[in-house]
Protein backbone atom coordinates (compact mmCIF):
# COMPACT_ATOMS: atom_id res chain seq x y z
CA UNK A 1 0.00 0.00 0.00
CA UNK A 2 1.33 3.44 -0.97
CA UNK A 3 1.14 6.20 1.61
CA UNK A 4 0.46 9.70 0.33
CA UNK A 5 1.42 12.88 2.10
CA UNK A 6 -1.50 15.16 2.98
CA UNK A 7 -0.47 17.50 0.15
CA UNK A 8 -0.52 14.70 -2.42
CA UNK A 9 -3.87 13.45 -1.10
CA UNK A 10 -5.34 16.96 -1.26
CA UNK A 11 -4.05 17.48 -4.81
CA UNK A 12 -5.48 14.12 -5.93
CA UNK A 13 -8.89 14.85 -4.42
CA UNK A 14 -8.95 18.33 -6.02
CA UNK A 15 -8.17 16.83 -9.44
CA UNK A 16 -10.92 14.25 -8.97
CA UNK A 17 -13.42 16.92 -7.93
CA UNK A 18 -12.43 19.04 -10.93
CA UNK A 19 -13.01 16.12 -13.30
CA UNK A 20 -16.44 15.42 -11.81
CA UNK A 21 -17.39 19.09 -12.00
CA UNK A 22 -16.27 19.36 -15.61
CA UNK A 23 -18.34 16.38 -16.72
CA UNK A 24 -21.46 17.71 -14.97
CA UNK A 25 -21.41 21.02 -16.87
CA UNK A 26 -24.49 21.77 -19.00
CA UNK A 27 -24.00 21.47 -22.73
CA UNK A 28 -27.36 21.12 -24.50
CA UNK A 29 -29.24 24.40 -24.03
CA UNK A 30 -29.04 27.02 -26.75
CA UNK A 31 -28.44 30.12 -24.63
CA UNK A 32 -30.49 33.27 -24.34
CA UNK A 33 -31.55 34.04 -27.90
CA UNK A 34 -35.29 34.07 -28.61
CA UNK A 35 -38.42 35.32 -26.83
CA UNK A 36 -39.00 34.62 -23.16
CA UNK A 37 -42.50 33.18 -22.75
CA UNK A 38 -44.63 32.06 -19.81
CA UNK A 39 -45.72 28.46 -19.30
CA UNK A 40 -49.51 28.74 -18.84
CA UNK A 41 -50.23 25.05 -18.21
CA UNK A 42 -48.05 22.09 -17.25
CA UNK A 43 -46.45 20.64 -20.37
CA UNK A 44 -44.43 17.62 -21.37
CA UNK A 45 -41.06 18.39 -22.90
CA UNK A 46 -39.85 16.07 -25.66
CA UNK A 47 -36.55 15.61 -27.49
CA UNK A 48 -38.39 16.13 -30.83
CA UNK A 49 -41.96 16.82 -31.94
CA UNK A 50 -43.78 13.51 -31.33
CA UNK A 51 -40.47 12.25 -29.89
CA UNK A 52 -39.33 10.84 -26.55
CA UNK A 53 -40.56 12.32 -23.26
CA UNK A 54 -37.86 14.17 -21.30
CA UNK A 55 -39.61 15.92 -18.40
CA UNK A 56 -42.62 17.97 -17.30
CA UNK A 57 -42.27 21.76 -17.27
CA UNK A 58 -44.61 23.53 -14.86
CA UNK A 59 -47.08 26.38 -15.11
CA UNK A 60 -45.78 29.71 -13.85
CA UNK A 61 -42.21 29.19 -15.03
CA UNK A 62 -40.66 30.85 -18.06
CA UNK A 63 -39.73 29.19 -21.35
CA UNK A 64 -37.03 30.56 -23.66
CA UNK A 65 -38.07 29.82 -27.27
CA UNK A 66 -35.30 29.33 -29.83
CA UNK A 67 -37.48 28.16 -32.70
CA UNK A 68 -40.76 26.65 -33.89
CA UNK A 69 -41.58 23.47 -35.76
CA UNK A 70 -44.73 21.75 -37.07
CA UNK A 71 -45.18 18.00 -36.67
CA UNK A 72 -46.85 15.67 -39.18
CA UNK A 73 -50.21 16.30 -37.45
CA UNK A 74 -49.80 20.03 -38.20
CA UNK A 75 -49.36 20.97 -34.52
CA UNK A 76 -46.94 23.75 -33.66
CA UNK A 77 -44.11 23.01 -31.21
CA UNK A 78 -41.83 25.50 -29.47
CA UNK A 79 -38.15 24.55 -29.18
CA UNK A 80 -36.28 25.89 -26.16
CA UNK A 81 -35.88 25.40 -22.42
CA UNK A 82 -37.60 26.37 -19.19
CA UNK A 83 -36.14 27.83 -16.04
CA UNK A 84 -36.54 24.34 -14.54
CA UNK A 85 -34.50 22.71 -17.31
CA UNK A 86 -32.19 25.53 -18.41
CA UNK A 87 -29.43 23.04 -19.27
CA UNK A 88 -31.47 21.07 -21.83
CA UNK A 89 -33.48 22.29 -24.82
CA UNK A 90 -36.55 20.39 -25.94
CA UNK A 91 -39.98 20.74 -27.55
CA UNK A 92 -43.33 21.66 -25.96
CA UNK A 93 -46.66 22.17 -27.70
CA UNK A 94 -47.23 25.86 -28.35
CA UNK A 95 -50.57 26.10 -26.53
CA UNK A 96 -48.79 25.48 -23.22
CA UNK A 97 -46.88 28.78 -23.46
CA UNK A 98 -47.79 32.44 -23.89
CA UNK A 99 -45.30 34.76 -25.57
CA UNK A 100 -47.18 38.06 -25.33
CA UNK A 101 -49.21 39.99 -27.82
Amino acid sequence: MVKLSWKAALAASCMTLGAVTATAAPAAADGTNGPLCEIVSNAYQYDAPLGNYERTVHRGHQFRVHGWKYDRLNRLWAFGHSGESWWDDGYVLDYHIYCGS
